[in-house]
């Protein structure tokens, strides 16, 4: 472990771009002599929470993935090869600003790993048969993380799922990806041409490069990149994707142990028993670790119920697991025995 953090921290700090996320020191307290790594904050929540609320639009999902692809070809001009990919190490900063994140995975060209021969790296729904298979990855496996990423952005689904993980590692590893013009008919030729090429099997029929499978989604001529472009055929120029519009909201305790507490919502918290990680914790006996969250959304803040036990009720009515809910103001939220009000301004 303290391997891998020194890895993901020396990668990190090498790489001084926009949307890739700033190390700013690697150390040890002296006291404890726990190492620790000192990393750019970043409260706006990940790509993951955003595309869970709510399917992109096309144009926001292709200018969102450029700028990953900007970042991530950056990296690799930089001998930095991720090899864990996913909206969930994507985040955004105060500001909306796209960063990638999570290096811990990284390898660094020319400096010696110690992953295992014959061990996988990567989460399961975006690994490449490479790594499925345990062989050596270089900058083509990021290459195929990020044609899944295009896929979930514009289908809102993976290209590869199964009941089971030797379901999805067949799929990676034997089947041909599905078109995500069949999931989403707004979907244009060039962008199933991108995913296809991306998802290659083999890794030297992929994309070059990260910047070349950007160009492609988009359909446009790709220069070198810091070559001169002509007006008319311009490369994509990466954005910053619009995320959340800030509000004041709160969840004021109505009945319970905490009743007349009020927690500022923010861009998002989590509520639950038992974890530290929850913004609020509850000490209800009726309230799982991790029982629900509510985020901010573009269409307000929305309440999602993470498969409690005893399950999530808005105004009376039990809401389905995952399926985010828009909150009106001075609706209530009952989990377990705690009744909270959502209040707005």
């Amino acid at each position: 472990m303290l391997h891998r953090l020194k890895v993901g921290a020396r990668a990190a700090a090498r790489l001084k771009h926009p949307n890739l996320q700033t190390v700013h020191y690697l150390g040890r307290d002296p006291a404890t002599l726990i190492d620790f790594v000192v990393m750019e904050y970043l409260p706006g929540g990940t790509l993951r929470q955003r595309i869970a609320l709510k399917p992109l639009p096309l144009a926001e999902a292709l200018a969102t993935f450029t700028t990953i692809c900007d970042a991530v070809d950056f990296a690799h001009q930089h001998g930095i090869i991720h090899r864990d990919l996913k909206p969930d190490n994507v985040m955004y900063d105060a500001d909306g600003k796209l960063v990638v994140t999570d290096f811990d995975l990284a390898r660094i060209t020319g400096e010696a790993g110690r992953t295992m021969a014959g061990q996988a790296m990567g989460a399961l729904l975006y690994i490449s048969p490479e790594q499925a298979r345990g062989d050596d990855v270089t900058h083509a496996t990021d290459i195929y993380a990020l044609g899944v990423i295009l896929f979930e952005l514009i289908t809102g689904r993976w290209p590869f799922m199964g009941k089971n993980e030797m379901e999805i590692l067949k799929g990676h590893l034997q089947q041909p990806p599905p078109l995500p013009s069949e999931f989403n008919a707004d979907a244009p030729p060039h962008v199933d041409e991108a995913v296809l090429r991306a998802l290659a099997k083999s890794p030297s029929d992929r994309f070059g490069t990260a910047w070349e499978l950007a160009c492609a989604a988009n359909n446009r001529p790709c220069a070198p990149r810091g070559a001169p472009t002509t007006q008319s055929d311009p490369a994509p120029t990466p954005v910053p994707a619009t995320i959340y519009v800030p509000r004041n909201a709160s969840l004021r305790v109505v009945n319970g142990p905490l009743a007349g507490q009020r927690f500022d919502i923010g861009k998002g918290v989590s509520i639950g028993f038992g974890k530290k990680k929850n913004d609020i914790h509850l000490p209800d006996d009726y309230a799982s670790r991790a029982h629900a969250r509510v985020d901010q959304t573009e269409r307000g803040y929305a309440v999602m119920d993470l498969k409690s036990a005893n399950g999530t009720k808005v105004n009376g009515q039990k809401i389905e697991p995952y399926n985010p809910v828009v909150l009106s103001a001075n609706d209530q939220i009952e989990i377990g025995e705690t009744l909270l009000a959502f209040e707005v301004g």
